[in-house]
């Protein structure tokens, strides 16, 4: 194993805004043209949410909309387990299917 062993010298010192020394800060801010493909974006994923069978979809609000387990979903629509699963699988596939030009 080797230990490579350096000095407080070697280390580059932080500002008081806590950036290290030199280094160039990124503007993170959200630019127009951005917020616009971000609405357009968020139209067609509620256009694709939208037209997922309802059986579909209610299972994916819940699952990944709501958070709630797959047992917890399972026991609000009084379904089986694999149900769920199968429902939540086809859903993602679904919008996977509708979207993939959107994230290409």
């Amino acid at each position: 194993m080797h230990k490579s062993n350096l000095s407080l010298e070697d280390y580059q010192p932080y500002v008081e805004s806590g950036v290290l020394e030199g280094a160039q800060i990124t503007d993170w801010s959200p630019r127009p043209d951005e917020a616009f493909l971000s609405q357009e974006g968020m139209k067609k994923i509620e256009k694709a949410l939208s037209e997922l069978p309802v059986a579909y979809r209610i299972v994916f609000h819940l699952r990944d909309v709501e958070g709630l387990t797959n047992s917890e979903v399972a026991e609000i629509l009084d379904i089986s387990l694999p149900n769920v699963k199968s429902r939540i699988h086809r859903a993602r596939f679904m919008l996977r299917e509708s979207l993939s030009e959107l994230f290409q």
